[in-house]
């Protein structure tokens, strides 16, 4: 009897000696993940958004961080020249619309405006709605350009092509087009209808974007810091 409770002894000291080193490891390996951080090249080819059946790489998403970075940079230097990321890590209290930080408000809006363009650009081709050779010609050369004109920090985060920004600016123009079709078949074909009906939180937009199965990849866009990506 003594000796069968020394070996379930010596059974249970085993287990709870690998219980710990068990433990140790995923304690070990827990804090090599945090340590080795998120790395935003590195993810550039990740799905981040679909739209029904079209997926978007946080490649094609930094197009749109790049262009809301543009404009809120400009406004982190007038608030504070010296210390320009305290503009984007201020937090905002809107009574009309969502609250939180500046650098999440325009991450969002970033997302907002891609998604936009991806069902206007699907809703152009359903209706027909397409470029003319002279469009097309010009939209190639702004493509170009805006290539031309990347500095060499949005170059590096985002690794664009002017190939890259031809696909990009195709379906950006489309929507565009689409939201002018639209306005100019309404009774109230006004910019300010555009805005208040067509763009990003109007009622006709909302609406239709009801109709789509859209995907956000959260644990990959949570790791993204606007006012980080392309400035600062």
């Amino acid at each position: 009897m003594a000796k069968a409770k020394r070996k379930l002894k010596k059974e249970a000291f085993i287990a709870i000696i690998v219980m710990c080193a068990v433990l140790i490891v995923m304690i070990v390996l827990g804090i090599f993940r945090m340590n080795k951080g998120f790395v935003y090249r590195d993810n550039l080819d990740t799905i981040v958004i679909t739209v029904n059946d079209t997926n978007i790489s946080l490649k094609e998403l930094t197009f749109y961080i790049m262009k809301v970075e543009e404009t809120g940079q400009e406004r982190a230097l007038l608030y504070n020249e010296d210390n320009p990321l305290a503009y984007w890590n201020l937090y905002m209290q809107n009574e009309n619309q969502d609250s939180g930080y500046m650098t999440n408000i325009a991450k969002q809006s970033a997302i907002d405006y891609c998604i936009r363009d991806n069902i206007y650009a699907k809703e152009a081709a359903k209706a027909g709605i397409e470029f003319t050779a002279d469009e097309d010609e010009d939209l190639r050369y702004d493509a170009q350009t805006a290539f031309e004109l990347m500095t060499n920090r949005q170059r590096m985060a985002s690794e664009l092509t002017a190939d890259d920004f031809y696909i990009i600016l195709y379906k950006q123009q489309l929507s565009f087009k689409y939201m002018a079709y639209m306005a100019e078949n309404d009774k109230d074909g006004t910019l300010e209808s555009i805005m208040l009906k067509y763009d990003v939180g109007g009622t006709y937009y909302e609406s239709l974007k009801m109709n789509y199965d859209i995907y956000i990849n959260k644990d990959v866009l949570d790791n993204v810091k606007v006012g980080y990506v392309t400035v600062n």
